[in-house]
């Protein structure tokens, strides 16, 4: 009827068109003109009528049950008696089917998560509700039953119950499971630590449930150290680790826990870094001297007062070299020592084989302090060479800018700084030598010529720290009683060269590895001195980057140790750079850490038994936990009703109709132009 309509519509429009323009074209063109206008009116009227037309038609239909299956990641997870929440919820269907068709009910399936769409990241069940309601809107739809774990993520469509005028009745899938999590909440160890020396590592665990069997590993780095298994652990235990580390240095150790049997919540809280320095409990010195000498002398007897150090003092005599009066090998002293201090008179004379160790104990990570005159066989590991000339001169010592990066040469004196007193120091003998490239001036003679005295250096893996004169004793001679600051100073230096690689003297690093979105990250950092002591009052840096996002914090002092806090940080990996000026050197920390999208599926775990009762209480439905439950389906009202579908024409929508419009206005156009009727 709509369409014979507008065809009358139509032809009365191309009548009084075609009656009032062009009245002398020929009949023949003007039924072509007409004919072309007319299905042109017509596919216009139809764009613009059709969208408001509605089309209803009546019918009684038969009720019918909607199963509403939640199928999302949580549904995944494990109830207590072993199974999953998904396997049971099949099961239950099965059973659900068998009582509808003994009942002579019909039905039908729908899965859904977020919603009646593939998605199973998220859940929203009041979506998926009404989105099952309108799907049936022309439909008997008499009822839903919900199958889920009520796991919802959408706290904010609420008001969408309200739409949902059908009983939901819900399905108790079971009791909530008690999953064990572990975490570790604190290390505590000793710091320093001692080389092939056991300490203990003190573990501080929780777990929310008692009579726990878990495993610990100790990791340096990503070199496992260390498992041990303890069973039967407290809700608040503290376990030991023992260790032995094998290498000096400044290390970044991890602990990570895990239940020994049985599945655990949350494993983001089950590893944990910590900083761990290494330094050598018993030190053995050499100190070789090409004859017996002030300075040799004081030295040896300021570094035999320390506990801490086993002091050989090795001369030379006229046939060879003595260690209390006994005639010994300078090789077999050398390969036992950590730190070799040389003083060197005139020449040592040593065998090749000697010179070669030397050398070779260098290379390897060994350390060398180097007084007085070069010897010519230890050129290439020396930071200086000789110049022209040859004299030595009476001079006192300044201290350079370099100086400033290390703790050694700010000793403190009567509550002022030693830098400041240097020009007091009585005044040593120093040679005429030049400095190699790449090497660190540390003090210079008073003179014009600024002639190094206290040098720097490195060779292979070792370092070596010369002092380019002698009589060094008068310092000890001048300094007074109450304030030994040679023996401090000298004591000093020996730490520097014996803990670790004094390259490394700052770490910045995160608590933790990994995080889940929206967990707060935290930082903390130490500096060190050249003798490994903590360092405090210095402004640290720290600069974290994703991409071109960077975000800079200033870290905060407590306890010698620099911590802060960043909060808010997305998905992704993170990189993170630590800065720090000590002395005249920007030194930095550089790391990672991994921030995960925990999907909401895996965020929480059990049956929100209280959020599905809700559910079944606001839109008078039924609680299903067996199937003896079944039966109370059977109250819920079900007949036959009248139902009144809408239909519409979509007519409009449809590509081609404005296309065939266009057409027609164009053919027209083209007819006209040909004939001369424009």
């Amino acid at each position: 009827m709509i369409f014979f309509i507008l065809a009358i519509i139509s032809a009365t429009l191309v009548f009084f068109y075609y009656r009032k323009t062009n009245p002398h074209i020929s009949t023949s063109l003007k039924w072509i003109l007409g004919v072309i206008r007319f299905l042109f009116f017509f596919i216009v009227l139809i764009l613009l009528i059709t969208p408001i037309l509605h089309f209803h038609k009546r019918k009684k239909q038969h009720p019918f049950s909607a199963i509403a299956l939640d199928i999302s990641g949580s549904m995944n997870q494990m109830l207590d008696n072993g199974e999953t929440k998904i396997s049971i919820s099949k099961k239950f269907i099965s059973k659900l089917e068998d009582f509808h068709n003994k009942k002579d009910i019909n039905y039908k399936i729908y899965n859904f998560s977020n919603g009646l769409e593939d998605d199973t990241l998220r859940t929203d069940i009041f979506l998926s509700l009404n989105q099952i309601q309108k799907k049936e809107k022309d439909q008997n739809l008499s009822d839903i039953i919900l199958i889920s774990d009520g796991l919802n993520h959408n706290n904010n469509n609420f008001p969408i119950l309200k739409e949902i005028n059908i009983p939901v009745s819900v399905v108790i899938l079971g009791e909530n499971p008690q999953y064990a999590d572990i975490s570790i909440k604190d290390i505590i160890t000793n710091n320093p630590v001692y080389l092939n020396t056991e300490t203990e590592i003190k573990t501080i665990v929780e777990s929310n449930q008692d009579n726990q069997n878990i495993i610990i590993k100790l990791w340096d780095e990503d070199r496992l150290v260390s498992t041990k298994k303890f069973p039967n652990i407290q809700k608040v235990d503290e376990l030991l680790l023992s260790y032995k580390p094998v290498s000096i240095g400044f290390k970044k150790m991890r602990v990570s826990v895990e239940l020994e049997q049985g599945y655990e919540s949350n494993l983001l809280n089950n590893q944990r870094e910590f900083l761990l320095n290494v330094v050598k409990d018993r030190v053995k010195i050499l100190i070789l001297t090409s004859q017996l000498n002030w300075d040799a002398t004081f030295i040896h007897r300021v570094l035999k007062q320390n506990e801490k150090f086993t002091v050989n003092l090795v001369e030379k005599r006229k046939d060879g070299y003595y260690f209390e009066n006994d005639n010994i090998s300078v090789f077999d002293f050398l390969i036992q020592s950590d730190l070799l201090i040389m003083h060197n008179r005139n020449k040592f004379n040593l065998t090749d084989k000697e010179y070669n160790e030397i050398r070779d104990f260098v290379k390897r990570g060994g350390n060398l302090i180097y007084i007085d005159r070069i010897d010519k066989k230890l050129s290439d590991l020396l930071p200086l060479v000789e110049s022209k000339y040859k004299e030595e001169i009476n001079t006192n010592i300044l201290l350079t800018s370099n100086a400033d990066n290390y703790q050694t040469f700010s000793i403190i004196r009567n509550g002022k700084e030693m830098r400041k007193l240097w020009q007091e120091l009585p005044p040593i003998y120093a040679n005429f030598y030049s400095p190699k490239k790449n090497v660190e001036i540390l003090a210079i003679a008073d003179l014009s010529t600024q002639n190094p005295v206290i040098v720097l250096s490195s060779y292979f893996n070792g370092n070596v720290l010369m002092f380019a004169g002698n009589d060094f004793y008068r310092w000890k001679m001048w300094e007074d009683i109450e304030n030994e600051w040679f023996d401090e100073f000298f004591n000093s230096i020996v730490n520097w060269f014996i803990n670790t690689d004094i390259r490394k003297r700052f770490l910045c690093t995160t608590n933790k590895l990994q995080y889940m979105e929206g967990e707060p990250v935290d930082f903390s950092a130490l500096i060190f001195d050249e003798k490994m002591n903590t360092i405090s009052r210095q402004d640290i840096l720290l600069k974290i980057k994703k991409a071109d996002e960077i975000i800079e914090k200033y870290l905060t002092e407590k306890n010698n140790k620099y911590i802060t806090t960043i909060d808010g940080l997305g998905k992704g990996k993170y990189n993170f750079q630590a800065e720090c000026v000590l002395g005249n050197n920007l030194i930095t920390s550089k790391g990672e850490f991994l921030i995960e999208s925990i999907p909401l599926e895996e965020s929480s775990t059990g049956i929100n038994k209280s959020f599905l009762t809700f559910i079944a209480s606001q839109t008078d439905g039924k609680i299903i936990e067996t199937e003896e439950d079944f039966e109370q389906l059977l109250t819920l009202q079900r007949e036959q009703k009248q139902v009144i579908s809408t239909n519409e024409l979509e007519l409009w929508k449809k590509w081609y109709i404005p296309v065939i419009a266009i057409f027609l206005i164009s053919l027209e156009l083209f007819i006209r132009k040909r004939k001369g009727l424009l």
